[in-house]
């Protein structure tokens, strides 16, 4: 691939600020999951800054709050001008739970949600199974986003059908280059089989 770059001029060595260009996303909700470091963490600094109200759904708080603290101190380093808006909710997407407390948490918000961004997920992990039962990549990042995104279906709707504006975005790897089988249902935790134990 190497320099290559999309028909929009965009390659790998173009930033998120670049990406953005001058769009405003003021009254935009957007809930990003692992928001907490990584591409999660850059998407919620980059779309912060371009005024969107930002939900940090992340599984630790800890590192949660200091991303939020990072975020917040570049703002005052580079004059943004204004404060990030950054919200912290809990979300474990190993637990089915923990995804129905944190529906329940978000909708205490009343807000609408214009984009969500299935960001979050696990990958080369020793085995373990999510307290679901799921084995611990299927569970987190298929099985968990799935059900994040079914819960908050509704109200992207009724937001689409108020404002025209709606996006689910869901990032992935070439991760599944390595298995060429596909999913196998019939062997879904791959425990002693597929999965190195």
């Amino acid at each position: 691939m190497g320099n290559a770059q999309s028909e929009n001029g965009f390659g790998k060595n173009t930033t998120t600020d670049e990406v953005i260009g001058d769009i405003d996303l003021d009254g935009k909700n957007i809930i990003i999951t692992g928001s907490n470091t990584g591409l999660g963490k850059e998407t919620a600094r980059c779309l912060s800054f371009h005024k969107a109200n930002i939900i940090m759904a992340c599984r630790n708080i800890d590192k949660a709050n200091t991303a939020k603290e990072e975020i917040l101190q570049k703002a005052i380093d580079t004059n943004l001008g204004f404060e990030p808006k950054l919200t912290i909710i809990p979300l474990d997407l190993g637990s089915l739970k923990s995804i129905e407390k944190f529906i329940e948490d978000f909708e205490k918000l009343e807000l609408d949600l214009h984009i969500l961004i299935n960001n979050a997920g696990v990958m080369g992990t020793p085995y373990y199974e999510t307290e679901d039962g799921f084995e611990s990549q299927f569970g987190i990042n298929h099985v968990g986003h799935f059900y994040l995104t079914t819960k908050l279906i509704d109200n992207m709707k009724a937001t689409a059908e108020n404002s025209d504006q709606g996006r689910i975005v869901i990032l992935s790897s070439y991760a599944h280059e390595m298995y060429k089988d596909g999913i196998r249902f019939d062997d879904i935790t791959g425990k002693g089989t597929w999965y190195e134990c």
